[in-house]
C-alpha cells in the first residue's frame, strides 16, 4: 500500500501527514500502552469514553479532525520525490494518540466503518523519549472554556440532552430578560483572560488581536456577577429532580417562578441584594440557595401549597401556580436570614453549601409558618 503524504519540517522533527481509511488502518495500527510494553506511550482506554464516540460516529454529520498520532516502524519506503509512503509487510504505526477512535471503530458495523478515514500524523523511528515528550504536549492544549460550550451548543442547538439545553436557555433569560432580577448579572460568555499582553508582545499580537486593552484588574469590574456555570447544576436541579416544586412546570412556568423568588428576595433584603461586597445574597452562592429551595424546601413547598389552595381549591403539589405574591409571602418567613459574609470570617469557620443554606432558610420558614402549614408538614412527613 502507498499513500500520498505531506511533511511538516518542525524543530523537534519531521512530521508525515496522510489519509488512510478505517479499515485499513486498523490493519496495521498498533497499541502500546504506557507501563504494559517497553515502548509504551498511550493512556489506558477509557471504555466509556469509546461507548460515547462510537453512538458520535454513527451519526450522519460526524466529523472528527484531530489527527490520529504516532510513529511509522518497519518496513516503511519514503519517496521524497513523489511525496509517497509506501508500507510494506510488516510495518506498523504505533500509536501514540487515536486508541479511543480504534476503539470506536470496532463498535461499528462495516457499513458505518466503511464511512470513515483518518487524517494519521506520524514520525518515523522516533526514538522513545521524544514520542513520551510529544504525548506530553498535550498538556500545552488550553481546555475550551465551559461558557463557550454552552454558547455553541446553544447556537448550533447541539446540546447533548434536553435538560442541558432547557437549563441553559433558562439560564440565558434570567441573564437577558428585563423582568429578571439578575438582568446583566449574569456572564455568559467565556472568561476574559486576566493576564494580557503588553509592550512588545502587545504589538507583535496585534495582527491577531487587534488593538489590545491594557492590563486591568477584572475583579473590580465583575464583583457580584455571576457565572452562568455556577448557577447551571441548580438549574438542572429544579428541572429534572423528581422533588422539584417545578418539575413539573413548562419553560414558561419555571422562568416566572424563579424571577417570582428572586424578585422576592430583592425586595425583602434590599441592602443585601444591593451590597454584593458585604453580603453574599445576590452571589453565586445565595442565588444558588433560593433555587435549591425549589428542590429541599419542604416546608417552602408546604407554605406554597396552602397559600395557592386558599385561591385554587384544587391545588395540589404538582400543581401549584407559584404567585408572586405567595413566593414573597413564604419567603419572608425567613427574613431574620443573616446573608453577611461577616459571620463566617470567625476562625475555624467554614462558608455553607447553598444546599446548606436552603436547609437553613426552609428551617426559619418552617418556624414561621402559619400553624396550618407546619400541621400539614408534620401530617405528610408521618
Amino acid at each position: 500500500m502507498q499513500y500520498h503524504y505531506i511533511v511538516e519540517g518542525q524543530p523537534g522533527s519531521e512530521l508525515f501527514t496522510f489519509v488512510v481509511s478505517a479499515q485499513d488502518l486498523s490493519s496495521f495500527a498498533k497499541l502500546e500502552r504506557f507501563n504494559e510494553t517497553q515502548e509504551g506511550v498511550e493512556r489506558k482506554l477509557n471504555y466509556s469514553h469509546v461507548l460515547k464516540l462510537a453512538e458520535f460516529m454513527r451519526q450522519p454529520n460526524a466529523s472528527l479532525a484531530e489527527p490520529v498520532l504516532g510513529d511509522l516502524r518497519g518496513k516503511w519506503q519514503v519517496d521524497r520525490d513523489g511525496q509517497l509512503l509506501r508500507r510494506e509487510n510488516g510495518a506498523a504505526l504505533l500509536v501514540d494518540d487515536g486508541q479511543h477512535r480504534l476503539a470506536a471503530l470496532q463498535l461499528l458495523s462495516d457499513e458505518e466503518r466503511s464511512r470513515w478515514q483518518f487524517k494519521v500524523t506520524a514520525t518515523l523511528n522516533t526514538p522513545y523519549q521524544e514520542r513520551l515528550r510529544r504525548f506530553l504536549q498535550q498538556l500545552m492544549r488550553l481546555k475550551l472554556d465551559t461558557h463557550l460550550v454552552w454558547q455553541i451548543q446553544d447556537r448550533g442547538d447541539l446540546f447533548p440532552d434536553s435538560i442541558s439545553k432547557a437549563s441553559y436557555q433558562l439560564a440565558k433569560r434570567l441573564a437577558t430578560d428585563p423582568s429578571s432580577p439578575l438582568g446583566g448579572l449574569i456572564r455568559l460568555e467565556e472568561r476574559t483572560p486576566h493576564k494580557q499582553p503588553l509592550g512588545a508582545d502587545a504589538d507583535a499580537l496585534k495582527s491577531i488581536l487587534g488593538e489590545v486593552p491594557p492590563a486591568i484588574a477584572l475583579s473590580s469590574q465583575t464583583l457580584g456577577v455571576i457565572n452562568v456555570s455556577g448557577i447551571m447544576r441548580d438549574l438542572r436541579q429544579i428541572i429534572a429532580s423528581p422533588h422539584s416544586l417545578l418539575r413539573y412546570s413548562n419553560d414558561q412556568g419555571r422562568f416566572e417562578a424563579v424571577v417570582g423568588l428572586l424578585t422576592a428576595a430583592k425586595e425583602l433584603w434590599p441592602d443585601e441584594w444591593d451590597n454584593p461586597k458585604e453580603y453574599f445574597l445576590r452571589r453565586v452562592d445565595g442565588i444558588a440557595a433560593l433555587l435549591e429551595l425549589f428542590v429541599v424546601g419542604s416546608a417552602f413547598r408546604q407554605c406554597l401549597t396552602t397559600q395557592e389552595k386558599r385561591v385554587n381549591k384544587n391545588v395540589t403539589k404538582a400543581t401549584v401556580l407559584l404567585y408572586p405574591a405567595s413566593l414573597k409571602l413564604v419567603l419572608g418567613y425567613a427574613q431574620k436570614y443573616d446573608w453577611s459574609f461577616r459571620q463566617f470570617r470567625a476562625p475555624g469557620m467554614k462558608f455553607p453549601k447553598p444546599v446548606e443554606i436552603a436547609r437553613q432558610l426552609d428551617s426559619l420558614i418552617f418556624q414561621k409558618a402559619p400553624r396550618a402549614s407546619r400541621a400539614a408538614k408534620a401530617a405528610a412527613s408521618r
